[in-house]
This record gives C-alpha cells, structure tokens and sequence, in this order.
C-alpha cells in the first residue's frame, strides 16, 4: 500500500471519520503550502501533553491546569466516560468542580456480586 492510501486509511480509522471525509482531509492537507506545519504542530503535542496523574484529563501541565485551580471545589466531582465529555462540559463552563475521567463507559446492565 502506498503512503497516500495508508495516511487515507489511518485517518479513516479514526472516531468518527470515515473514508470519503479521510480522503478530503488527505487532499487538503497536502494541497496547503504549510504542511510543514502540520508536522510541527503533531510534534509538539506529541512531546508536551500528557495525561494528568489526577484526573485523567491531556494537558502540557501535570497536574493538569483543572486540578491546579484553587478556586475549583474539591467537594465535586465529575465523573466523566472519556476526555470528550470532560472538554464539552468545560466549554459550557457551568461546572467549577473537579474531574475524574474513566476512559470507557460503563455498562448499565453489569451486574456485581454482593
């Protein structure tokens, strides 16, 4: 396979994107002059977030910028399913407790011994 249709199929893999779309943002990105930047900017994401120890939330700080707020109250806590729901629920900014990210959902219907 080529490195065209191996970058196609690598962003066809990814949530939510499925092939037509991977094919378009495959296109646009090497038909832009500063692709270059687009490596660059990877790069540095790949070398400066990390999950934080705490909560579970990315960010270039550990513990997170959340967890580091003293004006959050520590007595709430937001569980959340993935880093998703924790960004979502932080961009309708009604929430100024802390976080907890599971990393998967739960399953309503498992059943635990008594």
């Amino acid at each position: 396979m080529n490195s065209l249709l191996s970058l196609i199929h690598f962003i066809s893999s990814l949530q939510g994107v499925g092939e037509k779309s991977a094919e378009r943002i495959v296109l646009s990105l090497i038909l832009r002059r500063d692709r270059n930047k687009l490596v660059d900017l990877l790069n540095d994401v790949y070398k400066s977030v990390s999950k934080c120890s705490a909560c579970g939330n990315l960010d270039t700080q550990n513990p997170c910028s959340i967890c580091q707020d003293l004006t959050r109250q520590n007595s709430q806590v937001c569980i959340v399913a993935d880093i998703l729901d924790l960004w979502a629920i932080e961009k309708a900014d009604f929430f100024k407790g802390k976080y907890f990210v599971l990393g998967h959902k739960l399953d309503s219907v498992t059943r635990y011994p008594s």
